[in-house]
């Protein structure tokens, strides 16, 4: 009587972590297949726009006379008065698109927002421009 005690304990505990080891392994192969369906990001088929760039070359003269970029769609000025800078340079100018935000500009209704642009000053050598006065931006 005492063999058949143990061997009912025996496959009792047995059949129990038999069965914590097939839903382990079933929770396993759950995950895997999840994980295998993930979409991959750089197969995705959203076309992200890259920003518009535009450059300004101002000479000597120009740098002495002052010069007033304006982007073509006309939303957006940067006005670099006369000596403001001290040597020749070249203003870069990006349009950056709302793909590249993080996250999307939230607006309220009827609310207007600009469009988001970017300006480098760039030195002959391709260090930061130095100014001596200001540069004024519209938009």
């Amino acid at each position: 009587m005492r063999i058949d005690t143990n061997l009912r304990e025996y496959y009792t505990n047995n059949t129990k972590n038999a069965g914590i080891v097939i839903i382990f392994i079933l929770f396993y192969f759950y995950i895997f297949t999840l994980s295998a369906q993930a979409v991959d990001p750089l197969e995705s088929t959203t076309e992200v726009e890259e920003p518009a760039i535009y450059t300004l070359r101002l000479d000597e003269a120009t740098v002495l006379k002052g010069y007033t970029f304006v982007s073509p769609d006309k939303d957006f000025k940067v006005g670099v008065v006369d000596g403001a800078a001290t040597e020749p340079m070249t203003v870069r100018f990006k349009q950056i698109p709302d793909s590249h935000m993080l996250t999307p500009l939230e607006k309220a209704p009827g609310e207007q927002a600009s469009k988001i642009w970017e300006f480098d000053l760039l030195a002959d050598d391709g260090s930061i421009g130095e100014l001596i006065k200001p540069i004024y931006a519209a938009v």
